[in-house]
């Protein structure tokens, strides 16, 4: 139920204009604003508890990402690429073609 029509039900049984009798209920005790905020506090609890734990993550994954501030990635990969390269090209050079095939990630 989306709190729109919550609200509607609630203030339908709180009756709608404001005696505190209920529509149709015989002049049954209206709602107070306590039993409202107890509701809303109900409905929203859950949203409460999930929007602070996202937040926790994304201060957590804040922190972990700033160790790698600076670093650019694409230099990375090129280097690691480099690197194997070289690997490769002196296995080729000392003629172990068999490792240097296996080597290759394709």
């Amino acid at each position: 139920m989306n709190y729109r029509n919550m609200f509607s039900v609630l203030r339908n049984q709180a009756g709608a204009d404001g005696d505190g009798a209920g529509s149709g209920t015989g002049g049954q005790q209206g709602l107070t604003q306590a039993d409202i905020d107890a509701a809303v506090e109900a409905a929203v609890g859950g949203l409460k508890a999930k929007n602070s734990e996202l937040l926790g993550k994304l201060k957590t994954q804040g922190e972990q990402l700033k160790q790698f501030e600076g670093i650019d990635p694409d230099a990375v990969r090129l280097m690691l690429k480099q690197f194997s390269d070289n690997e490769e090209a002196e296995l080729i050079k000392a003629g172990k073609f068999d490792e240097a095939f296996n080597k290759c990630p394709d």
